[in-house]
Parts: structure tokens; sequence; C-alpha cells
């Protein structure tokens, strides 16, 4: 029983410990996760290649999230953000996409 209640508890912690950062530049969008400051997960999505960038809901997370997708993968981002902040998100990126396509 203790050796279950240690894996959790390392499980809580990693999960508290664990930083996401999203990125925006001129030509991608990109989100690392890190635990410990160590990147264990990256996603990248060219801005010339995202065909989808909705307001929908993360079905692992049941929250409310961005949803940026490409043929190669889908970001998830601003897991039970407000609609505010998902609608600023969103925006930035359709303004980027459209600065990209300006060139």
């Amino acid at each position: 029983m203790l050796l279950v209640i240690g894996i959790f508890a390392c499980f809580m912690a990693f999960f508290a410990l664990t930083v996401s950062r999203f990125s925006l530049t001129a030509k991608e969008v990109e989100v690392v996760h890190t635990i410990f400051g160590f990147p264990f997960m990256r996603q990248r999505v060219p801005l010339e290649k995202m065909e989808e960038l909705t307001d929908g809901v993360d079905p692992q997370m049941r929250a409310r999230a961005l949803l940026v997708a490409s043929d190669e993968t889908t970001i998830v981002w601003a897991h039970r953000g407000t609609a505010e902040e998902i609608a600023w998100f969103r925006d930035a990126l359709l303004r980027a996409a459209a600065a990209q396509k300006d060139w």
C-alpha cells in the first residue's frame, strides 16, 4: 500500500512541476512541456501548414482549449482558459498566419 501511495505522490509531484511554454514566431507555433527544466515533449506547427484553428474541447482533459491542427500534429493549448484568453490566442495566431501569407 505504501508503494502505491509513493508512486502516486511522485506522479503528482511531476505533474505539479510540469511547465508548458507556448511560442509564436513569424514562421511557427511551438509548445514545449518540461519537467524540472528538461523538455519531454515538443510540438511544432509551421504557420503555412496550419489547417485548423478552433476554440474546442480537449477530449483527454475534458476542458475547453485552443486546438491548432496540421496534417502532422495537433497542439492543444490553454486548458480551462477563459473565453477571452482563448479568443486572444486565436486572434494572435490568425494575425501571424495572415502576416506570413503576405510575404
